[in-house]
């Protein structure tokens, strides 16, 4: 095997393996995050049922009427959130949002929007792929001529 054939193999090996070691701390990192965003979505679940069960033992005690426990809930829960990141939203089954931080869509209809964004997100990346898997077969083809050149 000649020198120049031994070292295209050799880079090839050493890119493989860099790729390979990206794409697993990659993954780690992903997984990691999600698993913290978990643990944070729970923790604000905890914090919004904790919240309606104080205005709902208010109720319940007389202090507060059901139209004044449930219109205090709402405002609660319409104001708590983390950091101006996470937020807690509410909709009815038939689409209609009455808890949101953008009061344009409170008392709106938006199913289906962020299907559209994620079909349209899924397409992107679906026509990234190719373009990789063309440029690798490109790759692929230009080493195997060097190789063919220098044999």
């Amino acid at each position: 095997m000649k020198l120049a054939t031994r070292l295209i193999l050799l880079l090839s090996v050493a890119i493989i393996a860099l790729s390979t070691l990206a794409a697993t701390s990659l993954y780690a990192l992903n997984q990691s995050m999600m698993n913290d965003r978990r643990a944070e979505i729970v923790n604000m679940l905890k914090m919004g049922m904790n919240l309606l069960s104080y205005y709902q033992s208010l109720e319940a005690r007389g202090l507060l009427t059901r139209e004044q426990a449930q219109s205090a809930a709402k405002t609660a829960l319409s104001q708590l959130n983390n950091d101006g990141i996470s937020y807690y939203w509410a909709r009815l089954p038939n689409g209609l949002t009455f808890i949101h931080p953008n009061p344009k869509v409170v008392n709106t209809i938006t199913q289906g929007e962020t299907m559209k964004e994620v079909v349209t997100s899924v397409k992107q990346v679906t026509h990234i792929i190719a373009e990789i898997a063309v440029a690798s077969r490109e790759q692929s083809a230009g080493i195997e001529q060097i190789n063919t050149g220098i044999t």
